[in-house]
């Protein structure tokens, strides 16, 4: 194993005391190319048996992930930016509006801004921090959004800035998720709230496809959260937890049963008997929506 991967306590707790969940995941994504890391490494999905979180173990380290978001840009950047979430982030506005009609908004990982321009239209004062400079440069040029093109670190706001904090498919990316939600906590106001979406390792399709669920495709994703794991997050960081539902990433409802019922056990049948290669399925029912008051 040469040094780019390390092997890793639980990414959550930093428990050593762990059991493997999923073993030999593959990884078909094209980070590594886009890096241009030749090695193959084997890898697997651990739970920890401290704190019920699950993490992906060896990880590529930390500097070497920086310097991929920051410079080289995640593949989910490669695509011309097209809002295709839009029915999802009204809901996730509706979500807001119901607890904070109006305020100072921080989306951490603002992508090409669609979500955050969504609140900027409906009155919010918005703040983007984003490491990706393609992304970052659509949100500030196209959109006309406030961003930071750079990491959040502890200094980069001041204390009880903003009424909201977003993080959307942002939290299974970090390396220290404790040490991120102190920051929001810090820099939250007072009744302040923590909107995440993130993928649900205990959801049906999670659990139906195990090694071929989407979520384990990507070397950038390294925490694989569920309920019982997004709260003791939440406690370990003074955050009272006051939403939690199952959310649709992309579609509707109806689209959602198809691609579940339909879709993937299609494709599945097709890869695996005909081109003979390994696919992983597609999203369907696996994320969580969370939304946090600061304590």
């Amino acid at each position: 194993m040469t040094e780019l991967f390390i092997k890793t306590n639980c990414i959550l707790c930093n428990s050593a005391n762990s059991s493997i969940y999923i073993d030999n995941i593959v990884h078909n994504c094209q980070m590594l190319k886009n890096l241009n890391i030749n090695s193959i490494v084997d890898s697997s999905i651990m739970l920890c048996l401290e704190c019920s979180h699950h993490y992906l173990s060896p990880i590529i380290e930390e500097n070497t992930i920086k310097d991929y978001y920051n410079r080289i840009n995640s593949e989910y950047y490669d695509y011309i930016p097209s809002h295709a979430r839009k029915n999802e982030d009204l809901k996730i506005l509706s979500a807001v509006q119901k607890l904070k009609p109006k305020g100072n908004i921080l989306e951490i990982g603002s992508g090409n801004g669609f979500l955050l321009n969504l609140f900027k239209e409906n009155g919010y004062q918005c703040t983007g921090i984003e490491p990706s400079p393609k992304a970052s440069e659509y949100a500030k040029n196209t959109l006309n959004l406030n961003i930071l093109n750079t990491f959040l670190t502890k200094d980069t706001f001041a204390e009880n800035s903003f009424d909201v904090v977003l993080l959307m498919d942002v939290l299974e990316h970090i390396y220290r998720p404790i040490e991120l939600f102190n920051q929001c906590n810090k820099i939250l106001k007072k009744g302040g709230i923590i909107v995440v979406l993130t993928g649900d390792i205990d959801s049906l399709n999670a659990k139906f496809w195990k090694n071929k669920w989407f979520y384990f495709n990507y070397w950038e994703h390294i925490s694989f959260f569920s309920r019982a794991s997004i709260e003791y997050l939440l406690l370990k960081t003074d955050f009272k937890l006051i939403k939690y539902s199952i959310f649709n990433h992309t579609g509707s409802y109806i689209f959602n049963l198809y691609k579940f019922f339909i879709h993937n056990i299609l494709m599945n049948m097709y890869n695996v008997w005909i081109k003979r290669k390994f696919k992983h399925t597609i999203s369907s029912f696996d994320h969580m929506l969370v939304i946090a008051e600061k304590k």
